[in-house]
């Protein structure tokens, strides 16, 4: 039986996590900012906000692996020195404590973007260099770091950098792009075939296992974690309304055209989120924890479809 933290834990994945670790026989323990419900069985540890004077002791003491998912999320409501305090700072004072109080192993929730922009004309890999385009990536790569001092004295520090994380209760780009499939209005997205790489939900929770069932200091590093294949926004349109029960309704219109307003609105990032090619390739993770993305991306986005439709009946 492992003793695990998990930070994070009352958020979609956290929440998830903790549903996924039920039957495992290990004993967890949620910290998490505020008060929430959790599972009977799992230990509850309030740490109020997250940040460099965040006392983890509660939550660390007599544990052998952490789990590091509480971050601040990229918002436009959020300044540089936000994310530098929860995300850099934050991190780097549990890493510390941890190693106080005798964490073996940590697992922490990176982001692909440490290494990228929202949009990239060349596939994503492990071997690409960190090139944050902002400030909420320029945070995650400072915590990373923070991560790797950890692993640096035959420890595992195992940092996983997902793109998009997608399901049923997710927010903001997908809940806007799920709203958007329930809508049921004809869409002019049906040309669109650009190529993106996203995660469901499940699939991370997946490989977060993996990681704890897995650990060894020579596998600590930082690895891309995505699903399988790669999707066009069309066939994200057209998965959700499947799940929704819906007919596709997609019509086409040229991704220039459609994309045009949005850059002359200064809205590019939006653009690229859109309509930009994002391939992350994630088989050097899959090869060195033995690890398969348990669901398709097709099936994945049309449970997210199915689940988010029955929340709105």
């Amino acid at each position: 039986m492992k003793r695990i933290v998990i930070t994070g834990a009352s958020g979609m994945i956290g929440t998830a996590l903790l549903d996924n670790m039920r039957e495992t026989g290990d004993a967890i323990t949620a910290a998490s900012r505020h008060d929430a419900h959790f599972p009977p069985g799992v230990r509850h540890v309030k740490v109020g906000e997250v940040g460099a004077e965040t006392d983890w002791r509660d939550a660390l003491e007599g544990q052998d692996a952490l789990v590091h998912l509480a971050a601040l999320l990229p918002s436009p409501a959020h300044s540089p020195d936000d994310f530098d305090r929860v995300n850099a700072a934050g991190t780097a004072r549990i890493v510390e404590q941890a190693e106080r109080y005798g964490i073996k192993t940590i697992i922490f929730l990176s982001s692909i973007a440490v290494v990228t922009a929202n949009a990239n004309d060349l596939p994503i890999d492990d071997a690409t260099p960190p090139n944050p385009a902002n400030a909420y990536g320029r945070s995650k790569l400072r915590a990373e770091e923070s991560i790797m001092r950890f692993a640096s004295i035959g420890r595992t520090g195992i940092c996983l950098r997902p793109p998009l994380v997608y399901g049923a209760q997710s927010r903001g780009n997908w809940r806007a792009m799920m709203t958007l499939a329930a809508s049921g209005l004809p869409l002019p997205f049906g040309a669109v075939d650009n190529r993106r790489t996203m995660i469901s939900v499940g699939n991370l929770v997946s490989a977060i296992r993996h990681c704890l069932e897995n650990t060894a200091p020579e596998r600590s590093g930082a690895y891309a974690v995505a699903d399988r294949e790669s999707v066009s926004l069309a066939q994200m349109l057209r998965h959700l309304r499947e799940g929704m029960g819906r007919r596709p309704l997609l019509l086409p219109a040229p991704a220039s055209l459609l994309a045009a307003p949005l850059r002359l609105a200064g809205k590019g990032q939006i653009a690229d989120s859109l309509f930009g090619d994002l391939k992350v390739d994630s088989s050097r993770f899959r090869q060195a924890f033995g690890w398969s993305p348990p669901e398709s991306a097709r099936d994945a986005i049309h449970r997210s479809g199915r689940e988010f439709a029955a929340t709105r009946r």
